[in-house]
């Protein structure tokens, strides 16, 4: 009793501890798993910053795998508080739990094998842990969110690799910081933590915090990136393993933060690309922390260190190179796109003043232009929709002041609209009592649409200063005026937008002078144009997508911001580009900066190249300690590696000069033209032979391309389009060489002659032969379309013919390609399939499954243009083309086919029956030998029991009473077993394949005697009357196969049997006659009779109306046939009031 209750209370205790510890990992778990979700951005639960993973694998690692609930629970709990379904939270959970599991088992396994990996154990177990537990997880995670649609499908990559980021550098950072702390597998026995003194502490500190400011709250902080990794060595070397864990959370919590507010190096992204950013670089400081105390824990890092020192160094030269290199190449691509940036513009808005400019000359050469003609032209040039930013077009004519009244009233502006004068409102009380004094009017009077610009007609456009303003720079040079930035007084959200004007004048001469012009204007086409969507249609063409752009108007050294792009003032202001363009009568100051992405792929370049070169210094640094050890072999591998590296060097040099475009530079002055040495090689010539050669291009260049290239040539001298040409050169073995030439002309200052033209030359010879391949694969696969012997059709996926071969045309009876294409696959086929489906429906169906599944392969039943019908095998493949998915069609006629399988399968029925005779007959055969022998037996020993009772021996007579009962029982069981005997030979007779036998004279009383024999008991038993008529029987012989003959009958017997045995009243007989020569046999039963619907069918093979189990459908089909081959006939009697079947046969 004592050890049960000491027993029970250390249960209770070990689960009383086991709970409280559970309780506490699930509550450390939702903090840390609370800081991730926070920082998710794709959705609610990916996040790039997961360092709960870490915690979940050292607790499961240092206490056991027994606390896994923790885990589940845990991540349970976190993710019940997203709008995620249950079964996808449990998933997610379950997830989370292997994710754990999976990394303490790797863990387990390094710490118990640590001797096989030697130096880099724990590095190579974290590592591990970390990438493949959380393979696991994202795995799981990503799966769940996209089948229950909480993430579309596209974007699985994303939330995978986010999500794979996250918890495995959750690992790599949390999982050292805790070995560092608590004693575990990885430890030295002898290992002993150093603890720096204050002022080394507080110096370390200090470093990382100036560190961690130059790297992540500076915009260009990018080349202090490496700075971080002699700093961790600095940590490592002073403070060792805990110091070293410690900087790394260090810099990983600022680096997160600053990401999270927008500043630093990872800013110009997306949140979640930036974290992204930062967790890849995060990863090699992580990795290098740990690596180099593994290095520390084995010998003194002084020599390691001014490797690494010396390999970081020359990795941030390295870095540093291509990193300013890239921001070059990034600032110049800018510049390159800056410089097409105006002609578009001034284009852009060309459009506009073109359809100013029409409606100003309808007014010139009209004497009067009423609203509906107006409308009626802007309708037949649809402005509206080719310019996006156009709000409408309308006419301002200039009026005295006195005339209003009338010009309404001439013109009929009130009819059908609501057109009164009014003045500009809203202005200040200075420019009201100024606009009084005007003697002119700028009276808005049409405009188009009317219905969203009803608050313009009857404005007076003269009382607001800036519309004024431009409408009299347009009248006084002629030329078309644009407003500064305004406000449009229909517009109640005040978006920027301009006024632009085109004036026009009465008949006559162009007006030269400012007062001619100003004495014979007539008034002004005008339209209200929305700055902000003009400049966005404009910049969201081609690579200007990649800019952001800010405008603004400079007028008498006032700038007015126009419009920008959203956050433009947050991007980085080093590469910005300022331009001044001047548009009709003003002046913009457009100001250029790369797009968030253009710099996000900046700061990815800059975290990965990062981590890629402090990693190879890790590794550097290691292998230089290695080699401490193997002195001799590491020089004899120097060696070698050296060698190897200078044949590498070779080569790569040779293949750089082998490989490339030729660049030409010609001297337009001289006819000179020089050429790299890559040309002399393309056409076939020695190094230098083409060095300072004249161009002649009526040798050089393909006869049949010379115009051609003359055209561009000159269309490029003109200003007109770039020089881009394919041509054939001619090499120096008189062959030709197809090539891509670009070239561009080079001036001396603006407006100069063109002096030089450089370009490129490029090998395109192959991409040329490819494209002749590709024609004529083409021509070979239409050359197999037409031929082929089957119809061929090509469908679309809404299950239209686009194309179809000749074979399909005659198949179906079409004489034209077109009419046939007209159709649907339905319209090819019956309303209804043999198996009663729709066809319509059927059709769509098998489309369907070939287009999810690749290819359906059916029988069909097809009709003919003239309706007739035929059995078609059809092959339905969906393959692409042009880049969509389609089907061909392969149909084939199958008539024939159809018509050869029936015959194939009457004869494998009478191959099946004939079997089964050869089968039962050699049953029979052993049967007949197995129960003669006893039967003869039987039969001799009742023999002479019977002669002993009814002999003459005195002595039995005088011992028994003459029993005469027994004599007959004796005589009884005599005649069965002879009987017996008389079947088993019939069996034989009947189950033997007889269709080799002879035909022979036949008995047919004894005929169906034998028949009887099979039968009758059967019958007896189960009550039913077997009645035989028999008219002048010992007279009748026929000639015929008996054994055949009996099948038949047998066959009918038991068909009989099977249709009474279930009826109340149970009779069959047996009708044998003759008539005009001919032996009638019929077997009839008490049936009713067969019914109408099936009675065509009953001499199908197969067919039969007997339940599953008691009948095959073959026995009236092969008693039909034998009758038949006997030249006799075989029906049912449809005259009988029962059912009956007749044999006929002729007598002998």
């Amino acid at each position: 009793m004592d050890s049960e209750r000491i027993q029970s209370g250390v249960t209770s205790t070990f689960l009383q501890n086991y709970f409280v510890k559970l309780v506490a990992f699930v509550a450390l778990y939702l903090i840390f798993a609370r800081v991730g979700v926070s920082l998710a951005t794709i959705n609610e639960v990916t996040s790039p910053v997961w360092p709960a993973t870490g915690v979940a694998m050292s607790v499961l690692f240092l206490f056991g795998l027994r606390f896994w609930p923790f885990v589940f629970i845990g991540a349970f709990i976190i993710n019940s508080l997203s709008s995620l379904s249950f079964i996808s939270i449990l998933s997610i959970a379950t997830g989370n739990t292997l994710e754990a599991l999976v990394g303490a088992v790797v863990l387990f396994f390094f710490s118990q094998k640590k001797y096989q990996t030697e130096t880099h154990s724990r590095t190579l177990a974290i590592v591990l842990a970390s990438i493949i537990g959380a393979s696991i997880s994202s795995m799981v995670g990503t799966l769940t969110l996209v089948l229950s649609g909480a993430s579309p499908g596209e974007m699985f990559d994303q939330v995978w690799l986010t999500w794979w980021t996250g918890d495995s550098l959750g690992g790599i950072v949390v999982l050292p910081l805790v070995f560092s702390f608590v004693k575990n597998s990885f430890s030295l026995q002898d290992e002993v933590h150093e603890a720096p003194g204050i002022l080394m502490s507080l110096a370390l500190i200090f470093g990382g915090v100036l560190l961690c400011w130059l790297l992540f709250f500076q915009v260009e902080g990018a080349p202090y990136l490496f700075f971080i990794f002699p700093y961790m060595l600095w940590c490592a070397a002073q403070a060792g393993e805990r110091g070293s864990s410690l900087a790394t959370i260090l810099i990983s919590f600022i680096g997160v933060l600053a990401v999270k507010f927008g500043y630093g190096v990872f800013l110009h992204g997306t949140t979640n690309t930036n974290l992204i950013n930062l967790q890849v670089f995060l990863a090699s400081v992580g990795i290098s922390s740990l690596m180099m105390t593994d290095l520390k824990r084995i010998s003194s890092l002084k020599q390691p260190g001014l490797v690494l020192l010396f390999s970081w160094i020359f990795a941030s030269l390295l870095f540093l190179g291509f990193f300013f290199k890239n921001s070059r190449d990034s600032d110049d691509y800018l510049k390159t796109i800056v410089e097409g940036v105006e002609p578009l513009l001034e284009s852009k808005m060309n459009n506009y003043f073109f359809a100013l400019q029409s409606g100003a000359s309808l007014f010139t050469a009209s004497d009067k232009v009423t609203q509906e003609e107006w409308s009626s032209f802007l309708e037949y040039n649809q402005f509206q929709k080719q310019l996006p930013a156009l709000r409408g077009l309308g006419v301002v004519f200039r009026l005295p002041k006195t005339e209003i009244e009338s010009f309404i009233k001439k013109n009929e502006l009130r009819k059908g609209q609501d057109f009164e004068y009014h003045a500009f409102p809203g202005v200040s009380p200075e420019e009201a009592s100024q606009n009084a004094l005007l003697s002119e009017a700028y009276l808005v009077t049409y405009i188009e649409p009317f219905g969203g610009n009803r608050l313009k007609a009857g404005l007076d456009l003269a009382t607001e200063e800036q519309r004024r303003m431009a409408a009299e720079y347009a009248r006084d040079t002629g030329e078309p005026a644009i407003t500064g930035r305004i406000k449009l007084i229909d517009d109640p959200d005040g978006q920027p937008a301009m006024l632009a004007y085109y004036p026009f004048y009465g008949r006559g001469e162009i007006p030269k002078t400012v007062a001619e012009r100003r004495e014979r204007l007539i008034g002004w086409t005008y339209a209200p144009v929305m700055t902000d969507q003009f400049f966005s249609t404009v910049f969201q063409q081609g690579n200007l997508k990649e800019i952001s752009f800010k405008v603004s108007e400079d007028s008498l050294g006032k700038s007015t911001l126009i419009t920008a792009t959203p956050g433009y003032d947050k991007l980085p202001g080093s590469n910005e580009i300022i331009k001044k363009v001047r548009f009709g009568n003003h002046d913009f100051v457009f100001q250029f900066k790369g797009t968030a992405a253009f710099y996000a792929s900046r700061d990815s370049f800059s975290s990965r190249v990062g981590a890629v070169a402090a990693i190879i210094s890790l590794l550097l640094g290691t292998l230089i300690v290695s080699l401490q050890a193997m002195k001799k072999r590491a020089i004899n591998f120097a060696s070698q590696t050296t060698e190897e590296l200078k044949a590498s060097e070779e080569l790569w040099k040779f293949a750089l000069e082998g490989a490339g475009d030729a660049v030409w530079d010609w001297d337009i002055d001289t006819g000179k033209v020089h050429f790299s040495r890559r040309l002399n090689s393309l056409l076939g010539y020695e190094e230098g032979e083409l060095d300072s050669a004249e161009i002649d291009w009526p040798t050089t260049v393909h006869p049949e391309d010379l115009p051609r290239v003359r055209a561009n040539l000159a269309a490029h001298f003109n200003g007109e389009q770039s020089f881009i040409t394919e041509c054939r050169l001619l090499c120096k073995n008189g062959n030709y060489k197809w090539v891509l030439a670009r070239g561009m002309m080079i001036h001396n200052k603006a407006g100069d002659k063109p002096h030089r033209m450089v370009g490129t030359i490029s090998d395109i010879s192959s991409q040329k032969d490819y494209e002749y391949e590709i024609q004529r694969q083409r021509a070979k696969a239409h050359s197999i379309f037409e031929g082929s012997s089957d119809a061929l059709m090509l469908l679309t996926m809404d299950g239209r013919f686009f194309d179809c071969n000749s074979r399909t045309l005659k198949l179906f009876g079409f004489e034209k390609k077109a009419e046939f294409l007209s159709l649907h696959p339905s319209d090819l086929s019956p309303e209804f399939q043999p198996n009663g489906g729709d066809s319509e429906t059927m059709a769509n169906n098998h489309m369907r499954k070939a287009f999810n599944d690749g290819y359906s392969h059916f029988e069909w039943v097809h009709c003919r243009k003239n309706g007739k019908s035929f059995p078609a095998e059809v092959l339905l493949t969906a393959f692409s083309y042009d880049g969509r998915t389609v089907l061909q069609a392969c149909v084939r006629d199958i008539s024939e086919r159809k018509h050869a399988e029936a015959i194939l399968s009457s004869q494998r029925e009478k191959l099946v029956a004939s079997a089964k005779m050869s089968s039962l007959g050699e049953m029979a055969g052993g049967i007949a030998h197995e129960i003669n022998n006893p039967l003869t037996i039987i039969i001799g020993k009742t023999s002479l029991l019977k002669r002993r009772i009814e002999g003459t021996d005195n002595a039995l007579s005088n011992n028994f009473k003459y029993n005469h009962s027994i004599a007959e029982e004796l005589t009884n069981i005599q005649n069965t077993a002879k009987r017996i005997g008389s079947i088993i030979r019939g069996l034989r007779s009947f189950s033997r394949n007889a269709e080799n036998d002879q035909m022979e004279r036949i008995h047919v009383p004894g005929l169906i005697d034998e028949t009887l024999d099979f039968s009758r008991e059967r019958f007896k038993f189960h009550a039913i009357n077997l009645k035989v008529n028999m008219d002048e029987g010992d007279s009748l012989y026929i000639n015929g196969r008996a054994a055949e003959l009996l099948q038949v009958l047998v066959n009918l017997l038991n068909n009989a049997y099977d249709a009474v045995e279930p009826l109340k009243e149970k009779w069959v007989e047996i009708n044998v006659g003759h008539d005009d020569g001919v032996c009638k046999i019929s077997v009839t039963d008490s049936g009713d009779g067969i019914d109408p619907e099936v009675l065509d069918k009953i001499m199908m093979p197969f067919f039969t109306t007997k339940e599953v189990g008691k009948g095959t459908g073959l026995g009236l089909s092969i008693s039909k046939g034998i009758i038949e081959n006997h030249r006799g006939r075989f029906y049912y009697d449809t005259a009988s009031a029962h059912t009956s079947f007749v044999i006929e046969l002729p007598l002998t």
